[in-house]
């Protein structure tokens, strides 16, 4: 099965969009069954909701994040996906220092498409830089769709 799990900071703005947006790619391909997918926050809280800019913009294209409430990132859940998806440089070398024997599994999300910046965190900004973060994400996530499959597979 594919897994991927995308994370960010605190699992309540960029993390949980990619979540919805790549279920939604992955249902319209009618491969819903074949993949786990799911979010998380290196340095989250358990149980805070996403931002209410997350989820007017993920309203606006149909698709409602407002029961996601955020989970933190553990060894047990890391051992679930074959592909961390993270947004940062420091996500990555967080999560690569405290769980080295997953280390080969963890990309920062723009090595996609061949990019090393970060992902800017939308939290606090306007909703148009919000609707920004989700149109680079979701143009990403479909571009690069076969290319995390090969991933979430641990190919």
């Amino acid at each position: 099965m594919n897994s991927v799990l995308f994370v960010c900071s605190a699992n309540q703005c960029r993390s949980p969009i990619a979540e919805a947006l790549f279920k939604n790619i992955v249902l319209e391909r009618d491969e819903e069954n074949e993949w786990k997918i799911a979010s998380a926050g290196v340095w989250a809280a358990t149980g805070i909701p996403a931002t209410d800019n997350a989820c007017a913009v993920m309203e606006e294209r149909g698709l409602d994040i407002s029961a996601h409430l955020s989970q933190p990132t553990s060894q047990d859940l890391l051992g679930e996906y074959q592909l961390v998806l993270v947004m940062e440089k420091a996500h990555k070398e967080t999560l690569q220092a405290h769980y080295s024997k997953f280390a080969d599994r963890i990309v920062l999300f723009r090595n996609l498409v061949g990019d090393d910046r970060d992902f800017e965190d939308p939290v606090g900004g306007s909703l148009d830089r919000y609707r920004g973060a989700a149109e680079e994400l979701e143009a990403v996530l479909e571009g690069e769709f076969e290319e995390i499959q090969r991933l979430s597979l641990g190919k």
